[in-house]
């Protein structure tokens, strides 16, 4: 009887979150998507023989932000009348300058926009949006 006292509780207070991070370039030549989600995060180049687009999936990378400002911030708070918790969604834009560095003997293409000569960093503008929802209280 305790047991299934103790797995009603819990089961009443689980609620999953989310958050899922999108980020683009302006000619989304540079993507990248991370979260709760399926991380990926990629650039486009044309293929000089053919004109046809090819997205290559980056995997051993490091990413750092250089820099970001806030565009607009927006959450909603959602509490049904009696109940003592509800959720809370969000959504964010912001500029972010990162700095993609590859790992040991990968080189970038050297007509990416903002590749470094020795083509192992890649510095890219970008406007993120950040998205998610969580469980919160609320007041009786």
């Amino acid at each position: 009887m305790k047991i299934s006292v103790i797995t009603l509780l819990i089961s009443l207070n689980i609620f999953a979150s989310f958050y899922v991070e999108n980020c683009s370039n302006a000619d989304s030549s540079f993507n990248s998507i991370s979260g709760h989600v399926a991380s990926r995060t990629s650039y486009r180049i044309i293929d000089s023989r053919t004109g046809l687009e090819k997205r290559v999936n980056l995997i051993d990378f490091k990413s750092k932000a250089l820099s970001s400002s806030t565009i607009k911030e927006s959450s909603k708070t959602v509490c049904s009348e009696g109940n003592s918790s509800g959720y809370i969604q969000w959504t964010n834009f912001k500029f972010v300058k990162k700095v993609i560095t590859l790992g040991e003997g990968e080189k970038f293409p050297a007509t990416l926009d903002g590749v470094s000569e020795d083509q192992k960093t890649l510095t890219v503008d970008l406007l993120c949006k950040f998205e998610g929802n969580s469980r919160t209280s609320c007041q009786k």
